[in-house]
């Protein structure tokens, strides 16, 4: 039923275990995460895992991910705070980190808000290099709303995920209990100030018909990484929906950073797509 989810084939720890060591910089790929369980997810994928401690960063996961003997992609794993205008502001942490670590992709791992339960269900994970911010900048023209949406992803990098997705599979004890379902190069809501109410809900399916699924980064983040010149994806999987019908829960939180973590170690299983891109300079 939509309040448990199905047993994982593999088991999240509850506290992470690592020495810390020095790191040759720069790194391949930056995963950013809020929440603990989106920190868990990712760090149970990385191989030979240790932390890092930076002045400006703090405390960072560095390890490997790759499929078999060969080379793997060099990942650094960091959470930071919810909301890119907090005070204690997530936007200049991972500034710092990219200026820093010079990822050449940022990705964002973890969970979202669905809005279309008749078209994904919990669990399934939304890809998106799509981000329409739904915050300051709103223009309204006539009565309609319209808003700024960034793009920043090749199509190269999207074709890339296509093909890692088609072979993807859930990692769950029993396949046949659930069918879980990546949906590619969907459209995000950003910085959307969330109540229960329906008729709030009502009108984002309106004003945003192609919107799947809502973030809650904040739209300062992704206008940055955009300035920046650097690659970056937002992958998250859905742990509630805005219409209330389901809230979240920490089980169907793990359950769906577990799901978009797998999809991310598929998508980075193949290092020889990533040669060509540089350094973030």
């Amino acid at each position: 039923g939509k309040d448990i989810p199905p047993e994982l084939s593999i088991c999240v720890p509850e506290h992470i275990h690592v020495g810390l060591k020095d790191v040759n910089l720069p790194v391949d790929i930056l995963l950013a995460t809020v929440k603990n369980c989106e920190y868990l997810a990712c760090y149970m994928f990385l191989k030979d895992p240790f932390g890092c401690c930076f002045d400006r960063l703090g405390h960072v996961l560095f390890g490997e991910i790759g499929e078999g003997h060969g080379k793997k992609m060099k990942v650094a794993l960091m959470r930071y705070t919810r909301g890119s205008v907090n005070p204690e502001c997530s936007l200049s942490t991972v500034k710092d980190a990219v200026l820093l670590l010079r990822a050449k992709v940022v990705i964002y791992v973890g969970t979202c808000i669905g809005l279309k339960p008749e078209e994904t269900k919990l669990g399934d994970v939304v890809i998106s290099a799509k981000v329409t911010t739904h915050g300051s900048n709103v223009i309204r023209s006539g009565g309609n709303e319209f808003t700024d949406e960034k793009h920043h992803m090749s199509r190269h990098f999207l074709d890339v995920i296509r093909g890692a997705i088609e072979v993807w599979k859930a990692p769950l004890r029993d396949p046949g209990t659930r069918d879980v379902k990546v949906h590619c190069d969907v459209q995000f809501l950003s910085d959307i100030e969330l109540t229960s109410a329906k008729w709030q809900h009502d009108k984002l399916i309106k004003s945003y018909p192609k919107a799947t699924a809502i973030e809650m980064e904040g739209e300062g983040l992704f206008a940055s990484e955009f300035d920046h010149q650097i690659g970056w994806l937002v992958l998250k999987g859905i742990s509630e929906y805005a219409d209330s019908t389901v809230c979240s829960s920490e089980k169907w939180n793990t359950f769906a950073s577990v799901m978009a973590a797998s999809v991310v170690v598929k998508i980075l299983s193949d290092p020889d797509v990533f040669q060509e891109w540089s350094h973030y300079q």
